[in-house]
């Protein structure tokens, strides 16, 4: 709280407590994932919800041979069509 105030970000953040539950719930309740961002490093969001056993789709990208191998369906960057041609099949 001591940096929000300091920054006077106290309006713009919300603390939510325990994020860690949270997430999981998130996970839990969620049966598909899909992460069509243009720019990522590793995307830990994806090894989670591959451990959380998603169905996962994602963009194209550096790390996407390793999930490739991990389950993670992979489609280009941009191509909404290939996403939508993918998604009623998992």
């Amino acid at each position: 709280m001591r940096y929000l105030r300091l920054y006077q970000l106290e309006d713009l953040v919300e603390l939510i407590g325990d994020i860690l539950r949270y997430v999981i719930k998130l996970y839990l309740d969620s049966c598909i994932f899909i992460l069509q961002t243009r720019a990522k490093s590793f995307g830990i969001v994806i090894a989670e919800a591959l451990a959380m056993e998603l169905k996962v789709i994602i963009a194209e990208d550096a790390c996407t041979d390793l999930f490739e191998k991990l389950g993670a369906t992979v489609v280009p960057k941009d191509d909404i069509d290939a996403l939508a041609i993918r998604w009623p099949k998992l």
